[in-house]
């Protein structure tokens, strides 16, 4: 069954975050990609029986890594602290509380 969703899951990541990196407009970029990671954690708390919110912050791995990555390579902790981190916590946060409302979805 998991081998199934798998590609679905890819696919469901690719296409709106290729759109989302044309968009010039960074708030929207923000919204789009929070959508797309709440409807990840939706989809994976409704499929998986243990799934809770540490799930999320798995699904959110990526987007974390960026963020650290960024905050390497510009050195300027004030700079990324400022700017970053509000544009980024939505999109950490939106997993967690996918991957819960799919749990209870699921129930």
């Amino acid at each position: 069954m998991n081998k199934i969703f798998a590609p679905l899951f890819g696919l469901a990541a690719i296409v709106p975050f290729g759109f989302a990196a044309s968009i010039e407009n960074i708030i929207v970029a923000v919204c789009m990609s929070a959508l797309v990671y709440l409807t990840t954690g939706i989809l994976f708390g409704w499929i998986r029986k243990s799934a809770n919110w540490l799930w999320g912050l798995l699904i959110a791995t990526p987007i974390m890594t960026v963020l650290f990555v960024s905050m390497a390579f510009t050195g300027i902790f004030t700079r990324f602290w400022d700017t970053d981190v509000p544009l980024v916590i939505p999109v950490i946060i939106a997993p967690c509380l996918g991957v819960l409302i799919g749990g209870r979805l699921r129930h």
